[in-house]
């Protein structure tokens, strides 16, 4: 009976823990590039150019991707599907040479919305800024999920950093 009252008290004490943890947080990181925001813009406002530096594809090799709408800007939208899942990215909001805002649906979760943002930094070096909010609402299994997701993107988000300054930077 002792086994099944502290069983009892670990899982409430989760679940309490779990509705202490914050319902959004933000992943952001940064990079300064040398090369002109047109050129910074051009990678990031064209999902087929995210091949040339996405961290993602290269983790699973049996994505297949697929694009619709127009080539670049609002509108522009990447399906894929692979070994990991299947998912969509969409181009919301896009403004040359400033900022592009994306939204990524993994399957049947909520859409999280991404934001590259560029800033002149100044003879002839941009900063990009890479970030996301992520949301789990009142979902307690899904706040454990943000906080280690959360941990583990921050890797990602600095090697997509990393690789677009290496192509625009050998342009």
């Amino acid at each position: 009976m002792k086994i099944v009252k502290r069983i009892l008290i670990v899982i409430a004490s989760l679940i309490v823990i779990a509705f202490m943890l914050p319902k959004t947080s933000k992943l952001e990181r940064s990079i300064v590039i040398h090369a002109p925001a047109d050129t910074i813009f051009a990678q990031i406002n064209s999902f087929q150019n995210w091949v040339n530096w996405n961290p993602w594809q290269n983790k699973d090799t049996t994505m297949r991707i697929s694009y619709y709408g127009p080539l670049a800007g609002v509108g522009a939208t990447q399906q894929f599907k692979g070994e990991s899942g299947y998912g969509k990215l969409s181009i919301v909001e896009s403004v040359p040479n400033s900022y592009i805002i994306f939204t990524l649906q993994f399957e049947d979760m909520t859409p999280q919305n991404g934001v590259y943002n560029l800033e002149d930094e100044g003879n002839g070096n941009t900063k990009l800024i890479f970030s996301m909010d992520i949301s789990a609402g009142n979902n307690p299994v899904l706040r454990y999920m943000n906080f280690i997701m959360k941990w583990m993107m921050q890797k990602d988000f600095e090697t997509a950093l990393n690789n677009i300054k290496t192509v625009t930077e050998q342009k």
